[in-house]
């Protein structure tokens, strides 16, 4: 399953549309705030970037998760997802970038396999994309079976509504 419609899936995480390209019930813009009768479009992970990668990696580190917090407690909310897009570039170290696992885990752990997506923004990464494509798939050692398959497609594909095909699932 790892791979399944990831070329369309930046698109459809954007717009609220699926592959019909009929617009979905209920997507909000990211920012806006939880309503108990819909799903809002996915949260991004860390919610911004004080420092630059010139500043000392612990110092960039500690500022990319210093949104974690309120990040998790959005987790009560069953419409809201999270994605977690371009973690290596918040590393302090090379890959498997171990010093992202733990903030990982805390995320998954809040928001569960369902409601967190992988993603990457390839342009600003430090690394390859087999690299950022393995982190999840390989160096996560909680991360496995069903949750992996979840995290790295479908679970996007079932917050948005579109289909998966025949014979995609594990």
């Amino acid at each position: 399953m790892h791979g399944v419609g990831f070329r369309r899936l930046p698109f459809a995480a954007t717009s609220g549309r699926g592959p019909d390209n009929k617009a979905r019930r209920g997507r909000g813009t990211e920012g806006s705030n939880p309503s108990p009768s819909s799903n809002e479009s996915a949260a991004n992970l860390f919610l911004g970037r004080a420092t630059t990668r010139r500043s000392p990696p612990s110092a960039f580190a500690t500022s990319a998760y210093r949104f974690q917090p309120e990040l998790l407690a959005l987790a009560k909310y069953p419409n809201v997802a999270v994605k977690a897009t371009g973690q290596a570039g918040y590393a302090e170290d090379e890959y498997p970038f171990r010093s992202l696992h733990p903030h990982l885990h805390r995320c998954f752990d809040a928001f569960g396999p369902e409601r967190m997506f992988w993603g990457t923004d390839i342009t600003r990464m430090p690394c390859s994309w087999r690299q950022c494509v393995t982190l999840f798939t390989e160096e996560l050692p909680w991360l496995k079976g069903r949750d992996l398959d979840l995290v790295m497609g479908e679970a996007l594909c079932n917050w948005i509504g579109w289909p998966l095909a025949a014979g995609a699932r594990s």
